[in-house]
């Protein structure tokens, strides 16, 4: 492999002439502009930044373009594709250029502006401020820009940062674009000083400090033109294996698109179908729910394993599904953008369950499917531990029930309760699943604008009527009053309304925009739609936090009211929780193990465990039945079946079980199998296997070599008989 010192105005114009580009496999540009910033603060300072890995290349291979354009023609038939470094040389090429660049199908420019007076020295660690942080929920003019100075005085300390409104008319801070398109009086004497000036020359020095960049040498390593898509793929998933650049998603993209030329294309045209939430469907979904219709498990280890032929298969399962279930967040659960959503592996469940279904559900099985979502949605059901686990487990009830009502138990398993508190909204805000929640639940409820009267909906046209967060209680009023951050931004002081309702309202208390504004020309009625108090005493800026108090326990009442008409969950009245059961420890019906094949305490593969496992069944099965709970130890830890899976060359959960089965069959015979039920709960964010062993009707014994073993339950342990024993037990508990 050749390795070469390239400096980074090379790398940009190889991308400006098309001779640097992006194989099928690549994702897409992702980088935030908080990264960018940070790379060209490293780059001024001559930080180390990695290095480039390429494949030269002159034969048909799938490619894809770069989110910043070509302008030129290559000078060289020969090309370099892209493998590690993408994000950077993206990056680079945007801020040297001044091109903008394509995200979720709109350009957009990168704008990273450096400070000519910034300190000397190391960078200082304070908090970045920048647009976005006061803006990302619309709410532009709720308030004046925050804290002025306060900003003012942090951004002093920076050398670089992303580009913000109030700086382009501060001489001091000039965009790093221009600074590699104009020259330095263009940049310097907006400051109102000439050269004589001692300040004119530092400024100058760091301007040529920063076009320095551009002579930044990298070091590119280059794969040879012989190797062969397969092997440069392998090398891809590697390299970007070994650190967090790349999600498993990526990686399974790059493993299909190896073998599934094209693959990609028909990719980006499914998401084509989404609109807005396209990005939201390529960058995840679509895979993940390809791996779950091609192997019943959610986990991308074994999707590069598979023929084409047979993901091309999961493949058009996997768009059915996934259009089922976007219809159904958007139009049956009113939740109208998918990344409202509090995990896109919400989507899955969806998309399996209605495929089982072949996509004809009955009226029950729609509002059964509706509480699973808003509860799953609430509760973060897949952001508590291994999402990947806790999926799996539902996918595993799913794929061997189809059953709802199942369900529905591990969810409460898992998530403990389903009942909304006022304590559940404590401190929430928009960020929370709670705030999407409360939005579905007015909306559904028909609350309107306090202006305008539209009805609530995120697909009006126009600024003016786009749904934004409105601080009841404007910021710039609570912040001087002495109140938190945290409380400023409770979900509980956040109202539903259009863009041009909320500019209007600006930075007015509500004791005075209530009455004058809204209840005059609306009536009482648009407040309490939207859980407003009536008692005119809350609405006063020092009775604030009973304000969010009463409007917290209101947003509980209509959530919780709202999912009471939906069905409630199949749980027998008095059941325990399998964590209950687990909390209350082993007994008569219940017994724990840790694995079936991992011993904890050698740290190795233990064949011997099997006979635990045995024993117990067999023990359960001639007595009066039981559950045997795997993934457990004695002192009642949850460990989970990780360790077990992990031992298996295909670490699923079918194939777990299919070694469990096997396990039986050898040591109790075939016709033990069928009677018992197996499941795969989450308990603790952990998965874990529950063997339920009915009362057998006929004796079970254990095979052990050459010896038979009869096995009985005594207290809350596991014991064999002899064969005197075992007559005398034999005859009276199976006595006609």
């Amino acid at each position: 492999m050749a390795k070469v010192d390239i400096s980074v105005r090379e790398l940009v114009n190889k991308i400006q002439r098309g001779e640097l580009m992006l194989p099928e496999m690549q994702r897409k540009y992702v980088w935030p502009a908080t990264r960018v910033r940070d790379l060209f603060d490293s780059l001024y300072r001559g930080y180390p930044s990695g290095t480039i890995l390429v494949w030269e290349n002159d034969e048909e291979v799938e490619t894809k373009e770069m989110a910043v354009q070509a302008t030129s023609t290559p000078t060289t038939s020969s090309r370099l594709l892209l493998l590690d470094g993408q994000q950077r040389l993206t990056s680079l090429s945007a801020v040297l250029t001044g091109q903008p660049i394509i995200v979720r199908r709109r350009k957009r420019p990168i704008e990273i502006m450096f400070n000519l007076d910034h300190p000397e020295g190391p960078p200082i660690e304070v908090m970045e401020v920048y647009e976005d942080d006061y803006l990302k929920d619309g709410d532009e003019s709720d308030d004046a820009e925050p804290s002025q100075i306060d900003i003012q005085e942090e951004l002093k300390k920076r050398t670089f940062v992303v580009g913000y409104r109030a700086l382009q008319n501060n001489p001091s801070w000039v965009s790093v674009s221009d600074i590699f398109l104009k020259s330095d009086r263009e940049l310097i004497k907006p400051l109102g000083i000439n050269s004589d000036d001692p300040r004119w020359d530092k400024y100058a020095d760091r301007l040529v400090k920063v076009r320095n960049i551009a002579n930044y040498m990298y070091v590119m390593q280059i794969l040879e033109k012989s190797m062969k898509y397969v092997e440069v793929t392998e090398i891809f998933v590697r390299v970007n294996s070994l650190g967090i650049k790349l999600r498993g998603s990526d990686l399974a993209i790059a493993q299909i698109s190896s073998k599934w030329k094209g693959f990609m294309s028909l990719l980006e045209d499914f998401a084509s179908e989404f609109g807005e939430d396209g990005e939201y469907v390529e960058d995840w979904v679509a895979v993940r729910a390809l791996t779950v219709f091609a192997t019943k498990q959610s986990k991308f280890s074994s999707i590069g394993k598979l023929k084409v032929e047979h993901l091309q298969e999961a493949w058009e399962q996997a768009k059915t599904g996934i259009r089922y279930a976007a219809n159904f967040v958007k139009n049956n659960a009113g939740m109208e953008r998918l990344d409202n959503l509090s995990a896109s592996m919400l989507l899955i469940p969806l998309a399996v369950f209605a495929h089982i279904k072949d996509y004809h559900l009955t009226a029950d099985e729609e509002k059964l499917l509706l509480r699973w979502l808003y509860l799953a949605h609430m509760r973060g059901h897949y952001g508590m531990g291994s999402s990947e686990s806790i999926l799996n487990a539902d996918l595993s009830s799913l794929f061997k029930n189809c059953d709802l009502q199942e369900l529905l138990n591990i969810l409460e398993t898992h998530v403990k309760k389903f009942e909304v508190t006022p304590e559940d909204l404590i401190n929430k805000n928009i960020n929370s699943p709670f705030y999407s929640m409360l939005y579905t639940v007015l909306r559904s409820q028909g609350a309107k604008d306090w202006f305008t009267g539209l009805t609530l909906s995120t697909s009006h046209l126009g600024e003016n009527h786009k749904i934004q967060a409105h601080h009841i209680f404007p910021k710039t009023l609570l912040a001087p009053a002495g109140y938190e951050q945290k409380e400023i931004n409770d979900m509980a002081n956040l109202a539903f309304l259009g863009g041009g309702t909320n500019r209007r309202i600006s930075n007015k208390p509500p004791n005075v925009y209530f009455e004058k504004e809204v209840i005059e020309k609306r009536g009482m009625e648009a407040l309490t739609s939207q859980l407003v108090p009536e008692d005119k005493a809350l609405w006063e800026i020092e009775n604030y936090r009973q304000f969010l108090t009463y409007r917290r326990g209101e947003i509980a009442k209509v959530i919780n009211e709202f999912m009471r008409n939906l069905p409630t969950t199949g749980k027998k009245p008095n059941e325990k929780s399998l964590e209950d059961q687990i909390v209350s420890g082993e007994s008569r019906e219940i017994e724990f193990k840790s694995s079936i094949r991992w011993n904890y305490k050698s740290g190795q593969i233990d064949k011997g465990l099997e006979k635990e496992i045995v024993r117990a069944i067999a023990a359960f099965a001639n007595s009066e039945g039981g559950k045997l709970i795997v993934g457990v130890n004695d002192n009642k830890e949850v460990l989970g079946i990780e360790k077990d899976l992990e031992t298996l060359s295909d670490s699923s959960i079918d194939k777990y079980e299919r070694v469990f089965t096997d396990i039986v069959v050898n040591y109790l015979g075939k016709e033990v199998r069928p009677h018992l039920k197996v499941d795969f709960p989450v308990v603790q964010s952990k998965q874990v296997m529950v063997v339920e062993i009915p009362k057998f009707m006929t004796q079970v014994y254990l095979t052990n070599g050459d010896k038979s073993e009869f096995h009985v339950r005594s207290g809350n342990a596991s014991h064999e008989l002899d064969a005197r024993e075992a007559n005398i037990y034999i005859s009276s508990h199976w006595a006609k």
